[in-house]
């Protein structure tokens, strides 16, 4: 975990919100244990100097599919038999250009996962006439956020990198979610994915407060063995570090509390480097030095051995 975790800015569709749609989610322990991540919010917000939208509380879902009128079938009728449980890996942090796309998650475009989102829309345009689209798939909003405040995306994002919230895996293929900080059960201190559990049809027309659950469908696993995705690196030594450096790293940034401080100083800002890619998106690197791309856990961790501190 040394490197800086993968971070583009992207763009998404517009905040007006229109519609009904399908929602895969995970199970409800997992779901409870991203919650509490999705509940977090910097010391420097307040509904007065920043927008009364950022930071709503919503569940914690990849949208298969999105329509514009309810169907008048049951949610289990409008879904293909034999679906099967895809295995959902976190790829990327995403800051998006506007609301519904702040912060968000981007999921690794697996064979199950792609396959799941193309039956399911595929039946609903042949079996029942649906008009359907999809936007911005697969990816898993954390926060949304009107940016009031020019920055505030690129700023939650790093401090949601430098306390350990955000970090990137040991093999550098993707990033981890400590949700722990927040009030998660200790077996979620690294998530790196989750096994989709359940679809959801959702009524998300006018603003998210309003938005409704409408039905719920749970996808028969089919004897289908979940990975183990909560496990914190194997090497005891360096988890104790980390468990640590993180508790460190929270309470430098945030003054305690799971909040920010408004005097600290952000180590992880400082080095941010942009690069624009062939794409149209930018990728955000932490570099320090001679170009080494530094994560700071990384840094806390080196403090916390009784080794130097990178610079």
């Amino acid at each position: 975990m040394g490197r800086q975790c993968p971070v583009r800015r992207v763009g998404r569709h517009s905040n007006d919100h229109v519609g009904y749609a399908l929602w895969l989610v995970p199970s409800e322990p997992e779901r409870e244990a991203l919650q509490c991540l999705m509940d977090f919010k910097p010391q420097k917000y307040t509904s007065i100097t920043h927008s009364p939208r950022s930071y709503p509380r919503f569940n914690p879902h990849i949208t298969l599919t999105t329509f514009p009128s309810l169907p008048s079938k049951s949610l289990a009728q409008l879904l293909p038999k034999d679906i099967k449980p895809p295995f959902v890996t976190f790829e990327s942090v995403r800051i998006g250009t506007n609301y519904l796309g702040a912060v968000s998650v981007f999921i690794s475009k697996s064979h199950e996962l792609i396959e799941l989102r193309n039956i399911v829309m595929e039946h609903l345009e042949d079996e029942h006439k649906i008009d359907v689209k999809s936007h911005s798939f697969p990816n898993m909003s954390l926060f949304y956020l009107d940016e009031t405040v020019s920055g505030e995306r690129r700023h939650l994002t790093d401090i949601l990198q430098a306390t350990g919230r955000v970090i990137e895996t040991e093999d550098g293929s993707g990033v981890a979610l400590n949700c722990t900080l927040d009030g998660a059960s200790s077996k979620f201190s690294y998530m790196t994915g989750f096994m989709a559990s359940e679809i959801w049809l959702v009524d998300y027309s006018g603003a998210v407060s309003d938005w409704k659950v409408l039905e719920k469908h749970k996808i028969p696993e089919q004897g289908r063995l979940a990975p183990s995705i909560h496990s914190i690196p194997a090497n005891e030594s360096v988890a104790r570090r980390l468990s640590s450096a993180l508790a460190k790293s929270s309470r430098l940034l945030e003054g305690g509390g799971g909040t920010s401080s408004s005097h600290n100083t952000n180590p992880v800002s400082k080095a941010a480097k942009t690069s624009r890619r062939g794409d149209g998106t930018s990728h955000i690197s932490n570099t320090q030095g001679h170009g080494r791309s530094v994560h700071y856990t990384n840094a806390v961790l080196s403090k916390a051995a009784g080794t130097s501190r990178p610079e």
